[in-house]
């Protein structure tokens, strides 16, 4: 794809830039002072006093033109009455924002929106400082007066350059961004911007920042999303809406990385449709959906929990992470699958043989220093509960690092026979399968017409080719219960190539054979 040309004044300089390979791989706009469009036609470069902004709110909806550019504002504006008023910018235009500057688009009672519309010219839009500083004005924040789900009354960005920002806001947690979403924490009223061919750039803090159910999502399909060149992480973002941030360029920020917001360690994800979720909107990943290589590190805090409470005849949901990725997980995180659920759900870590799936630990993990070996027992690691599934198209572990977990779940786990030093409920994987099934659910590996999905873990040999080092707990606690002719796998087999190393506990625990427990014995069977 041949990159569009943008229009003119931004914070760069004129001339190429560096920046023209990647954005001739993004097909990203690069404003400069001067450029020109594929047809050759220059955007003006503005060169007269433009027009000042000393306003503080926009009430009703306003245009803001290129003629009138630059655009100076002077404070922070909001955006949004008592009915819905759009700032609409063109193509074209140029906003230069002093210090502490910014927009704060429909807060909290009031309905707004900002619109940048797509170019007419393959002409994008820059918002900049008046200082090439990164963080010199705030940003854009989107809040959640937009108490309805409807896209005539959310935020669409188009071609559009933003750089210099994400400078302090006072918001708590550190939660300076360039973008920041805040959406209302329910189903019903999930707020969403839109963003297509976007470049976020020098930012202060964060490039992206959501929360309480906000989310970024590609405004068109093939929609892209540069975040680069920032003072510290790219996003931060609530993992159930991780899948929709667009494809793009993550890297070259002076901390390498994503954020993922999980729960609560213990809590339910209530059906969207019945509003406001214990887990808290957005924590939960309750629709099916790809984690794909944005190549950095994923920094997870909370549990990652997958399926939510829903009617049983919900489609089985899987989520997929893409490889290479590596998981950084915060003390006391994990990731929970097809727990306190009605929803099938699977979790599939595609490794393959040169780019593996790691999850560890976010010990040290910031440049210069290198990460020190994983701590054992750091965080707690996966858990598949009654709902996981594991049939042919369910759950797998493939070409997968797992290091530094093993911290007790929190949850009881007696169908299985592990050692009388370390409980059943700690270990890098853990199936649990004791609580009750829903009676309306098919039986597990049931064979009656209509309920051909298999369920049981104990059936499949979905964990290959996956090293886990350093629990604290087991390696893998097999969690169900079984008869003494049922196959159940038996993971440290060599066919299956997992490695094991520096476990505390056995490297795979013994199920329940017809009610009874064998204790396992540290290290592979005999």
């Amino acid at each position: 794809m041949t990159a569009a040309a943008g229009c003119g004044g931004g914070g760069g300089s004129g001339g190429a830039t560096p920046d023209a390979a990647v954005d001739a791989q993004l097909g990203l706009d690069r404003i400069v002072d001067v450029q020109v469009n594929e047809a050759g036609n220059a955007c003006s470069t503005p060169v007269g006093p433009g027009k000042v902004h000393n306003e503080t709110e926009i009430t009703t909806s306003v245009n803001w033109t290129e003629s009138d550019s630059p655009h100076v504002v002077k404070n922070m504006i909001t955006v949004g009455g008592t009915a819905l008023a759009i700032l609409s910018i063109d193509p074209c235009a140029v906003v230069r924002f002093e210090a502490g500057a910014g927009l704060a688009v429909a807060p909290a009672g009031k309905r707004g929106g900002l619109s940048i519309l797509p170019p007419s010219r393959f002409s994008g839009v820059v918002l900049t400082g008046t200082s090439a500083t990164p963080g010199h004005w705030q940003g854009i924040s989107f809040g959640p007066g937009n108490n309805v789900d409807d896209d005539s009354a959310s935020s669409v960005l188009h071609h559009t350059t933003i750089e210099y920002a994400g400078g302090p806001s006072g918001r708590a947690g550190g939660a300076d961004a360039t973008i920041y979403v805040e959406g209302t924490g329910r189903a019903s009223s999930s707020l969403k911007v839109g963003v297509n061919n976007v470049a976020i750039r020098y930012s202060g803090r964060y490039g992206i920042y959501t929360t309480n159910g906000g989310h970024i999502k590609a405004a068109e399909a093939g929609g892209l999303l540069e975040i680069t060149k920032g003072e510290y992480r790219a996003a931060r973002l609530e993992a159930g809406f991780f899948s929709a941030l667009p494809a793009g360029i993550y890297t070259g920020n002076k901390e390498e990385g994503i954020e993922l917001k999980g729960a609560d360690p213990i809590c339910v994800c209530n059906d969207p449709g019945q509003g406001e979720m214990r887990c808290g909107y957005g924590l939960c990943v309750n629709t099916a959906g790809n984690w794909g290589a944005r190549r950095v590190p994923y920094y997870v805090s909370g549990i990652i929990h997958v399926g939510r409470t829903t009617s049983p005849t919900e489609l089985p949901m899987t989520l997929t992470v893409i490889a290479p990725a590596t998981f950084r997980m915060a003390p006391d995180s994990g990731f929970e699958v097809g727990v306190d659920t009605k929803q099938i759900a699977g979790l599939v870590l595609a490794g393959d043989g040169s780019n593996p799936i790691v999850l560890t630990t976010d010990e040290a993990a910031s440049p210069p220093m290198s990460p020190p070996p994983a701590a054992p027992g750091y965080w707690r690691g996966i858990l598949f509960g009654p709902y996981s599934d594991w049939s042919g198209q369910g759950s797998r572990v493939l070409h997968t690092r797992i290091e530094g977990a093993g911290k007790p779940i929190g949850r009881d786990v007696s169908k299985t026979c592990g050692m009388a030093a370390i409980m059943g409920n700690q270990g890098a994987i853990v199936f649990n399968h004791d609580n009750p099934k829903d009676a309306t659910l098919p039986e597990l590996c049931s064979s009656s017409p209509g309920a051909p999905r298999c369920l049981d873990p104990s059936r499949y040999n979905n964990i290959r080719n996956t090293a886990i080092t350093r629990s604290s707990g087991h390696a893998i606690v097999r969690g169900w219960a079984a008869g003494a002719s049922d196959m159940n796998p038996d993971f440290t087999a060599a066919a299956l190539n997992n490695k094991f190393e520096e476990i505390a506990g056995c490297d795979q625990t013994n199920p329940q054979i017809n009610g009874t427990c064998s204790p396992c014995a540290k290290g592979p069977p005999p």
